[in-house]
């Protein structure tokens, strides 16, 4: 009979030959004759974990530990049987207790490695791998396992290395392949990429990770067909590969297939419904299918599947804002930035919906912070030159759009900022330059067409004026009525019912109401929709069609805008309709109002100062209360405030001389809009106000009054005049130099001495 070694020494052999019942045979008997034999034991084990009998395996081998604890192999396949449990902490334990007994013990260093690496330890799982290496430098499992430790925590040189010498060492190692070519498609390198995803299917035409490699490589260069095909192969070797799912969705996607895509990323998150790639992929697809607020909620989904997901919070916000939900907008454009200091674009759309809250300030900080991260991001210099300019900050918008258009050569926006501020400037010819090039640049830009209009109505240029004038009805800001009956050409209407509807300011209605006239002409059945401010004055000066706009129209044939009247009928200065009043005070207020400014002796003037403040440009047209001081210092003139809402809040600021007379609660509160605002004008010696729509009712009441202007003001009072076509009884004084309204003021009061002093000081209506 042979002893226990020969013994142990036959059953190895059957175990290497793989001949396990007569290797499990021979060990049985080993430990009949000697239950204490660790050898048997172990090697009992071992053949366990062969047979992926893992409690079993951990049984024996524990077993040949305590009767002999200091052979490193024992403990080491102890941590493959620990592993084999799902029990990594154990295994670690073992495999480093192997290390202790055997430091070059380089299988066990290798098993840690992979375990390390599985657990995501990358930097020692990287440490243990190079001591394997550098021991047995032809060990190309181990560089192997090197380079993709390397390739998963981004050290691309390095994974290239490592991955070229392992399959140097053994071609066959498809992973080696395959790693090598993860690092290629990093680096940007993706002929070599594909050339090592190639080899390792050839190799291994199932391997699915190697398909879904390759698929990558193919999807960067955009060669959709051939992405798809190796992403549906990995699927049909392993059909719930999350990745590669997520991956052909983006790829259908790009080819334009959205519902196909939206199929792909819908099994992505069936298979894992925490993959936060896949509900923020689903989420642009439904954007592209202009779904947005189911969009919305698989972006919500990526980011609860992921808090810290930068780019669903971002997305997540663009969503909301092109919806109108600018607070909830703000607030994902927020966390993104918080999440990604550097996020350039997010900065930049924060800046966007701070802008549309009217939180300029808050808006100019984060372009500013858009351009730190990214200094020739052309849209966040073009909206923080755009912010600017509404302060007035000319000189620094100017810079902006400057850098805008270096960083964006063809960028139509900036160019017709650019023309914005030149205008401004008083560059006209510059800025119809810049109108231009944006239009050449971007035919179909409203905002440059409505510019070039502007100018070329304020020159008089009214051919050329009122065709481009019609591009402010496309303008982002435009309300956009969308009426489906056809718009008016201004040809007869016959029976049909014709709808004119108000558009813009107050203002703009009290001048243009005065087509009606010619409008009527040409037709039967009129309805006239305006502000809601405006019906009872337009009803007392006799248009009794008048209807509140937000209040439900009756049916209609066609419709026009309002302002469109005066292009439909070719004005001209030899055929502008100027004939005044067309408007009325109520007859009633007019004798109560007279009755009550009688009580006053003097040359009784009315003044009004600020516009509404909310328009975008008010700081050209508005003027501090102070700046009429001047006026009060005329002898035998009064001053009457006709400022309602905005702007009184400065009487109570005043000092010195100027003294005004407040009609406080009393002006307009009981009987609707300019109702005893226009009787009170009638009642009144001269009007003085800014250029608002007290201007344009004064004007349309045949009211005597002057009219500060800026010295770049609205088109409608064109340049270099000191009278106004639309208003006979309108007199214009214009600034001489940019924001200096004291020598205007000292003008108009030297004018009202001459004024006042023929006058007598006698009071009486205009």
């Amino acid at each position: 009979m042979a002893t226990i070694p020969e013994a142990i020494q036959i059953a190895l052999a059957h175990h290497q030959a793989g001949r396990l019942q007569q290797a499990e045979q021979i060990y049985r008997q080993v430990l009949q004759v000697d239950p204490r034999h660790a050898g048997a034991l172990h090697m009992l084990g071992v053949m366990a974990i062969q047979l992926g009998r893992y409690e079993v395996a951990v049984e024996q081998i524990s077993n040949a530990i305590r009767l002999d604890g200091f052979q490193a192999d024992f403990h080491g396949n102890l941590g493959d049987a620990y592993r084999g449990l799902g029990r990594p902490a154990e295994a670690k334990t073992c495999y480093e207790q192997a290390l202790r007994i055997e430091p070059d013990y380089l299988e066990a260093r290798y098993r840690l490695a992979t375990l390390l690496q599985a657990q995501g330890k990358l930097n020692d799982a990287i440490a243990c791998y190079r001591k394997v290496v550098a021991a047995k430098p032809n060990d190309a499992a181990a560089f192997c396992g090197l380079g993709e430790a390397l390739v998963q925590q981004g050290q691309w040189e390095g994974a290239i290395d490592a991955c070229r010498r392992a399959v140097e060492m053994d071609p066959g190692l498809v992973k080696g392949h395959a790693n090598l070519g993860l690092a290629w498609s990093a680096q940007g390198r993706l002929d070599l990429a594909c050339a090592a995803f190639e080899k390792a299917i050839a190799l291994d035409p199932d391997d699915a990770d190697a398909h879904f490699g390759l698929g990558m490589a193919l999807q960067q260069q955009q060669l959709w067909e051939k992405a798809a095909a190796h992403y549906e192969r990995a699927l049909l070797i392993r059909p719930a590969f999350v990745a590669a799912l997520n991956s052909l969705g983006a790829v259908y996607q790009a080819q334009g297939r959205l519902a196909a895509a939206v199929a792909s990323y819908q099994q992505a998150v069936r298979h894992d419904p925490t993959c936060a790639e896949a509900h923020y992929n689903w989420g642009t697809a439904l954007n592209a299918l202009h779904q947005p607020r189911e969009a919305v909620a698989e972006y919500r989904r990526a980011i609860d599947c992921s808090p810290t997901f930068a780019e669903a919070h971002y997305n997540l916000g663009t969503t909301l804002q092109d919806m109108g939900s600018l607070d909830e907008a703000a607030a994902a454009y927020e966390e993104a930035v918080r999440l990604r200091g550097d996020f350039a674009a997010a900065h930049n759309n924060l800046g966007n919906v701070y802008r549309s809250q009217g939180k300029t300030q808050a808006a100019a900080a984060c372009y500013r912070k858009a351009i730190q991260a990214v200094p020739d991001q052309g849209d966040a210099h073009n909206n923080l030159g755009s912010v600017l300019l509404r302060q007035g900050q000319l000189s620094e918008s100017l810079a902006c759009f400057r850098k805008a258009l270096r960083s964006k050569p063809g960028f139509a926006d900036a160019y017709n900022n650019l023309g914005a501020v030149l205008q401004e400037q008083g560059h006209v010819v510059k800025a119809l330059a810049c109108y231009a090039k944006s239009v050449r640049l971007r035919p179909d830009i409203p905002e440059a067409h409505h510019n070039q209009a502007l100018i070329y109505l304020s020159q008089e240029n009214f051919a050329e004026g009122w065709s481009e004038f019609e591009w402010r009805l496309k303008c982002k800001d435009s309300p956009g009525r969308g009426f489906s009956q056809p718009r008016w050409d201004g040809s007869p209407w016959g029976d049909r019912t014709l709808l004119v509807h108000a558009e813009q300011g107050l203002g703009d209605t009290l001048l243009f109401i005065r087509y009606l006239s010619e409008v009527k002409k040409r037709g039967g059945a009129l309805l006239l929709e305006v502000q809601p401010a405006l019906v009872n004055l337009l009803k007392c000066s006799g248009f009794d069609d008048a209807i509140a706009s937000g209040k439900g129209l009756p049916p209609f044939d066609l419709q026009v805008p309002m302002l469109s009247l005066p292009g439909i009928f070719q004005t001209r200065l030899d055929n502008l309709p100027a004939s005044v009043p067309y408007l009325a005070a109520d007859p009633r207020l007019l004798d109560l109002w007279k009755e009550r400014l009688s009580a006053s002796d003097g040359f009784k003037v009315g003044i009004n100062w600020q516009g509404n403040r909310d328009y975008a440009f008010d700081r050209h047209r508005s003027i501090a209360l102070r700046e009429f001081a001047p006026l009060a210092s005329v002898p035998g003139v009064r001053l009457f405030s006709l400022q309602k809402g905005h702007g009184t809040e400065q009487l109570a600021e005043l000092t010195g001389p100027l003294r005004i007379h407040d009609f406080g609660g009393q002006l307009d509160e009981h009987r609707g809009a300019f109702m005893d605002t226009a009787a009170i004008m009638k009642s009144l010696d001269l009007v003085i106000t800014s250029d608002t729509a007290m201007a344009h009712l004064a004007g349309a009441l045949g009211v005597k009054a002057w009219v500060p202007l800026s010295i770049w003001p609205e088109w409608r009072w064109f340049l270099h005049r000191e009278d106004s076509p639309w208003y006979p009884s309108l007199r214009l004084f214009r600034q001489s130099r940019p924001g200096d309204w004291s020598e205007v003021f000292d003008r108009i009061a030297s004018e009202l001495a001459l004024v006042s002093a023929h006058r007598g000081g006698q009071t009486g209506g205009s």
